[in-house]
């Protein structure tokens, strides 16, 4: 019998990026400033007074310190995990350490736990199903805890879209409830766009990152720059709206007769599906079709295969495409046409039907 307590999610200093009792995944590609962020956003959480631990290897100690410093942390509030070999501390852990992690969460009642990078702890490769099964305990501690877990996973090389950004199993973002992607400016590298791609407990919220120079002194006097977060502010761009821009800035080499085979293959696809479809759904059955066509050329293509794309307006927003021509539809939905309505509309109101 359920004799729980019914209550809402709760979200860490109210930040629907990071809800308690779950895994958040911020990805992204080399040098992007996913670290940068991800201590960002802890200092900010340790100065309201949460408890974090921070589990890296990308970094020096010393260095990590300094640029929570330049972000105004409360260090007291901050623990870094450290391995020990010959008598000597220092940042690091791999796959070994997932028990040592979730004990010294445990022990300092954490309420946000950020490992960078989260892969670190995967047993194998990364391409295993498998290899995301550290998530199980750590899925398991943050509900155990009520605590977040904030992982940084990198994107492929060249990536296209961004729900299909991440390198390795798509595991990794599956059992994820929150998932970011940053992605900088394609004109200016101190800008960037984190953009919350899917949020299981909440509508998703977009945020502009504008990086910049500090200079920190260090314990020996001298002065040196450290790269930190200067500014946030929401946003309606997204990260997909980046890639696209610098998707487009390449020549676009897809063979006329390809794309025309992509564009009849969506059009006869969308439509088997009832003329609406997941546009994830869609991308996942053209790499099964054939692995060369990729979400930014399927894109490119939408217009031949006359499709529209729009992003339903409910919690946790995802991603439709859909006929655009309304002599495609019958029945009850072409008199709905018929009366004013839109396939976009119908669209919309079809994916609320569809479970997640």
């Amino acid at each position: 019998m359920l004799d729980e307590l019914v209550r809402n999610v709760e979200f860490l200093g109210e930040n629907v990026w990071f809800p308690s009792g779950a895994i958040t995944i911020l990805g992204g590609r080399k040098r992007c400033g996913k670290s940068t962020l991800a201590l960002y956003e802890c200092a900010r959480f340790s100065a309201m007074g949460k408890k974090v631990l921070i589990v890296q290897r990308e970094d020096d100690a010393g260095l990590v310190k300094a640029k929570l410093q330049c972000m105004g942390a409360d260090l007291g509030n901050i623990m870094l995990y450290k391995r020990r070999a010959g008598g000597i501390e220092y940042c690091g852990f791999n796959a070994g350490d997932l028990r040592g992690i979730v004990e010294s969460a445990g022990k300092m009642h954490a309420d946000l736990v950020y490992i960078d990078p989260l892969h670190g702890l995967a047993a194998g490769r990364m391409n295993d199903q498998q290899s995301a099964d550290c998530l199980i305990a750590l899925d398991a501690m943050a509900k155990r805890n009520n605590c977040c877990v904030l992982g940084v996973l990198h994107a492929k090389k060249d990536p296209e879209d961004v729900s299909y950004a991440i390198s390795g199993s798509d595991q990794w973002v599956a059992k994820a409830r929150s998932y970011l992607y940053l992605e900088t400016c394609p004109n200016a590298s101190d800008v960037a766009v984190c953009q919350q791609v899917d949020a299981s407990y909440s509508d998703t919220v977009n945020a502009k990152i504008r990086f910049g120079i500090r200079e920190c002194v260090g314990d020996d006097g001298e002065t040196f720059p450290v790269r930190v977060v200067v500014e946030t502010a929401p946003t309606d761009d997204t990260a997909q709206d980046y890639l696209d821009l610098k998707n487009v800035m390449k020549e676009d080499r897809t063979d006329p007769v390809v794309r025309e085979a992509m564009a009849e293959w969506m059009h006869a696809a969308v439509h088997l599906n009832g003329n609406h479809m997941l546009t994830r759904e869609l991308f996942h059955q053209a790499e099964s079709k054939d692995r060369r066509w990729t979400p930014a050329k399927l894109r490119k293509a939408f217009s031949l295969a006359g499709l529209g794309q729009a992003r339903a307006a409910e919690r946790g927003s995802r991603s439709i495409v859909y006929l655009k021509d309304p002599s495609e539809y019958s029945g009850e939905e072409a008199e709905r046409l018929d009366m004013g309505s839109t396939p976009e509309t119908l669209a919309k109101e079809w994916v609320a039907t569809v479970p997640r």
